[in-house]
């Protein structure tokens, strides 16, 4: 008669024929390690009459003087027990890993060797929570938390580190546009002092009426500066012979200045510098520059 127990882990109620009373095998509910009572004890817990008592065993063979016995041919193990493969004496099922601790590990690692970011970043670090929380409440069937918390840890650092690259790209680049920005212009504005030194050179140290003059003569071309960047400038050499003003008169200046509102300017002997806004407008002031013509 088929022997009635409940498994102590999930006390699920539990029925396997007499032939397995004192084996071990596996809860087919919850997989944990279960032993079939003894026929006794299981009658006694279910209320049933005891079994008859096992026939006695049986008596030795005799054996002849000089000859070794026969020896004993073990009978086939035992079947599953429900379902479920029994239990070799002495060894426990251990844990499995669980796939999302694996997964957490797999996508944080991607993020970084296949720059993926958050794009992998984020699902890794999800893994990682929901394998945590797995493994929490598996009561020991699940294994791998090293693994999820090395996706969750690897899957944050992305994050950050994108974060981190996102807020430098917003404050840093527009300082290096700028940057290059202003160095151009500086460039643009040596090629012009140079024009206008050369051309006062050939004319008697007379500057010309506009700067786009000395396109036309040929002192500048496209090849030094951008057509039309004459418009970047304010030219105030019109009329004036460059041997008699004073070397530091300013006879142009960059109508852009850069964030802190310094200018690029031209001086009377060609020279070129760096001048701050307010510096510049008294500058130009005291030269008796016109208003609308102050930066």
């Amino acid at each position: 008669m088929p022997i009635q127990f409940t498994c102590p882990s999930c006390r699920k109620a539990l029925s396997v024929p007499d032939e397995y009373a004192g084996t071990i095998g596996s809860c087919p509910s919850c997989g944990g390690q279960v032993s079939v009572p003894a026929v006794q004890q299981a009658t006694t817990r279910t209320g049933t009459a005891p079994a008859p008592p096992d026939a006695p065993p049986a008596a030795p063979q005799a054996t002849t003087p000089g000859t070794a016995p026969a020896p004993t041919v073990p009978g086939p193990p035992p079947p599953a027990m429900a379902g479920q493969p029994m239990a070799m004496p002495g060894r426990e099922d251990g844990p499995r890993t669980s796939p999302a601790a694996v997964w957490s590990l797999v996508l944080s690692v991607a993020s970084y060797v296949f720059c993926l970011n958050v794009l992998a970043a984020i699902p890794g670090l999800i893994a990682g929570i929901v394998a945590k929380r797995s493994i929490a409440r598996s009561q020991g069937r699940l294994k791998g938390g090293g693994l999820a918390t090395a996706g969750i840890l690897l899957s944050l650092l992305a994050i950050l580190l994108t974060v981190a690259g996102v807020v430098g790209g917003i404050l840093v680049v527009p300082r290096v546009v700028e940057s290059i920005e202003q160095a151009d212009l500086g460039s643009e504005t040596r090629y012009w002092a140079h024009a206008l030194v050369a051309r006062a050179n050939d004319n008697n140290d007379q500057l010309p009426a506009k700067l786009r003059d000395l396109r036309s003569e040929g002192y500048i071309n496209t090849f030094q500066v951008e057509a039309g960047s004459e418009k970047e400038f304010e030219y105030l050499g019109r009329g004036l012979n460059m041997g008699e003003i004073n070397s530091g008169r300013i006879l142009m200046y960059a109508k852009k200045g850069d964030s802190s509102g310094l200018r690029w300017v031209v001086h009377g002997d060609g020279s070129v510098q760096r001048m701050g806004e307010n510096d510049l407008r008294l500058r130009l002031r005291d030269q008796g520059v016109p208003e609308h013509q102050l930066p």
